[in-house]
């Protein structure tokens, strides 16, 4: 999947901005397990909006999206699918809340059939050319996960099981961090670690 280079760093720009605010203004804030709620609580007050948490009572098990947002003048609403468990909705959460916060009309889609087409798609492949709206999907996931488990605690982990010539625990690091395995993995791969990595240098000079 094709991603704009300003808009990545957009993403990641702003998951950093709010990870500083929380780690300011937050007791624990250095605790593995960031709180979603307490992200809600940032992002409303950056926006000025209220924000809140509905449950969706179709289940999430067979779905590829886990949640949506909807946009009011003077508020959002973010809507999460049924069954999820609590990794899986912490991730959704603060997802949705990423969402929330890079909000543009161009990311919105209607047709949620056309949207799961088109997310099927796996970053980093770069020949698919994504509309905005499924970017937008990947784009705040990423900002999700920068945020719940940044890019410099996945380099430390990795680098601690090379030197010391072991396997990376994924599931002891999910069950730490209380996010999804799957993302755990995902993002701890040689290929997103190297992508992510030219944007982690290029913010920190």
């Amino acid at each position: 999947m094709r991603i704009e280079e300003k808009e990545l760093r957009f993403a990641i720009t702003n998951a950093k901005e709010l990870a500083e605010y929380h780690s300011s203004n937050y007791i624990g804030s250095d605790d593995p397990v960031k709180s979603a709620d307490q992200l809600a609580d940032i992002c409303g007050q950056y926006l000025q909006k209220n924000i809140s948490f509905k449950e969706h009572p179709i289940s999430s098990e067979s779905s590829a999206v886990k949640g949506f947002f909807v946009a009011y003048d003077d508020r959002y609403e973010i809507v999460l699918l049924s069954g999820l468990n609590n990794c899986w909705s912490r991730l959704v959460k603060a997802k949705e809340l990423f969402h929330v916060v890079m909000d543009k009309e161009e990311y919105r889609n209607p047709s949620i059939s056309e949207l799961i087409t088109q997310v099927t798609v796996t970053f980093p492949e770069i020949d698919g050319e994504p509309d905005a709206y499924a970017a937008t999907e990947l784009l705040t996931e990423i900002a999700a996960m920068e945020y719940l488990f940044p890019y410099k605690i996945r380099q430390t982990i990795l680098k601690a099981a090379t030197d010391g010539h072991k396997e990376v625990e994924y599931q002891e690091i999910a069950v730490r961090h209380k996010i999804p395995r799957v993302l755990v993995e995902k993002y701890m791969s040689t290929d997103y670690m190297t992508v992510l990595g030219k944007y982690e240098a290029a913010l920190a000079n």
